[in-house]
């Protein structure tokens, strides 16, 4: 396993939201914070006050998903989430579009769209090629729907 890049906390918050499958503004109200300051700071454009961040995780933590300080996602409570949002967290958790997962898996972008919109379930082989490109990066998805990260020492950030 090949892990490239530490996870930004910026990143791991859009991929909690994708996880439960929240919009920005619903997690900016959970938050009470406004949906332009939390869109800033997931797509890096300005980083955040501790009390801000900790006032997102409390609000995952309400809805039962723990940001792991390694990038990883877990979850609590018995919390289910549908397979294809688990990929499609893992998806945005490293930045990617449905296009770069479709290269790395030779998938296409409109299968991959309906598995994570919970419309189509792909074949296993699909779902292999989807688990080796997360897997070079270092991420392996759990069947309880967390998402786990490989950290290797001395890693460079992952630009936001």
């Amino acid at each position: 396993m090949i892990n490239r890049v530490v996870i930004p906390r910026s990143r791991q918050c859009a991929a909690a939201r994708t996880l439960l499958g929240w919009h920005q503004t619903s997690l900016a109200e959970r938050a009470k914070l406004s949906p332009k300051a939390l869109s800033f700071f997931e797509t890096g454009k300005t980083s955040i006050r501790n009390s801000t961040l900790l006032a997102i995780e409390h609000a995952f933590e309400g809805a039962g998903v723990i940001l792991g300080d390694d990038g990883g996602i877990g979850l609590k409570g018995g919390l289910k989430v549908a397979r294809g949002r688990q990929y499609a967290a893992a998806r945005v958790l490293l930045g990617w579009s449905r296009e770069d997962l479709s290269q790395r898996s030779n998938v296409s972008a409109k299968a991959i769209s309906l598995f994570e919109q919970g419309k189509s379930t792909p074949r296993n082989a699909s779902l292999d090629a989807f688990d080796a490109a997360f897997y070079v990066e270092g991420i392996s998805l759990a069947e309880s729907g967390e998402i786990i990260i490989e950290v290797q020492e001395g890693l460079q950030e992952a630009p936001a």
